[in-house]
């Protein structure tokens, strides 16, 4: 629970009971330490945010920062670095004004990412301002970065349950005038996931569903999404990190089990990545096939890396 960020967040659920039992005292730390963390942070979210306006980029906070700010303590939600989104033009900029502030760690984000299927402007536009100790910072709207979390989320297979929390916070919390027109627009397989997501909050945790007009059967996850997250949030596994082409193993077959088990994803992770929807994923075969994908796609990184380095020498 603590590893996957939900200490404070398990401490505060606990405590209603039991708030004197000496079994809670790491969740307790855990929630002192995310508490005074969130302090510091704001302080670096409103540095950040300064120096990014006053070199003129547009830039739009996610994630992190833009979460916690909605549950109802500062030691619910921990986050590290901070999420910042720029329009690719201004990436230079806003990489030499972060330059300013290299202390701080700042996840810059040259396009939208996840949201890269929408109009910039009207990114932009959807924003919200909010005041970090007196300094202004832009964050996305509320449907842009339910959207996006939902997406991030299932991108990489729903591996912390605190990112379910997040989601089942944010629906709890939306306001009458929420968009769902617009929250569905963009790419469709991305909409199906991130209504798939919605569904998962649902079943798992409980959250709130009232979408409007949205068809409640695009909110019904399949049985193998709910059993992969349960089984998910039952490992201990980092999905993540450099792999190296699966050929460069061939030779080694006792690094075999441990390359294997670098490369597997989740079958959340898997449908995502070959783009397969929701309702025909699950499978194996779907798992393999991201497998080859992320094989085919280390070693094109790799290729570019080898010859960008021969191109020096010369």
């Amino acid at each position: 629970m603590i590893k996957n960020g939900c200490g404070g967040l398990g401490f505060r659920v606990a405590a209603k009971d039991n708030p004197d039992v000496a079994s809670l005292e790491r969740l307790r730390d855990a929630h002192r330490w995310t508490a005074l963390s969130s302090r510091r942070h704001e302080i670096d979210v409103a540095r950040v945010a300064g120096l990014l306006e006053a070199n003129g980029v547009t830039a739009l906070i996610g994630k992190g920062f833009a979460v916690a700010r909605h549950y109802p303590g500062p030691g619910l939600r921990p986050y590290g670095d901070i999420d910042v989104y720029v329009p690719r033009s201004q990436a230079g900029a806003a990489a030499a004004a972060l330059a300013l502030a290299s202390e701080i760690s700042v996840d810059l984000h040259d396009g939208y990412a996840d949201l890269d299927d929408r109009e910039p402007g009207e990114l932009r536009r959807r924003s919200v301002v909010v005041d970090v100790l007196g300094t202004p910072a832009h964050l996305f709207g509320t449907e842009d970065h339910l959207r996006l979390i939902c997406i991030h989320a299932a991108r990489h297979g729903a591996l912390r349950a605190l990112w379910l929390c997040d989601i089942a916070l944010l629906l709890e919390s939306l306001p009458p005038t929420f968009d769902w027109a617009y929250f569905s627009l963009g790419d469709p397989d991305r909409t199906e996931t991130a209504l798939g997501i919605l569904g998962l909050a649902h079943a798992l945790l409980g959250a709130r569903l009232d979408l409007g007009a949205v068809n409640p059967a695009r909110l019904d996850p399949p049985a193998w999404l709910i059993g992969a997250v349960l089984s998910e949030w039952g490992r201990k596994r980092t999905p993540h990190g450099a792999r190296r082409p699966w050929r460069a193993e061939m030779m080694k077959p006792w690094r075999w089990p441990g390359a294997a088990r670098l490369r597997w994803p989740n079958a959340l992770e898997a449908a995502c990545e070959t783009r397969t929807p929701l309702s025909r994923a699950g499978s194996v075969t779907v798992q393999l096939a991201a497998c080859v994908r992320r094989d085919q796609a280390t070693g094109r990184l790799r290729l570019s890396y080898r010859r960008s380095r021969s191109s020096l020498r010369t």
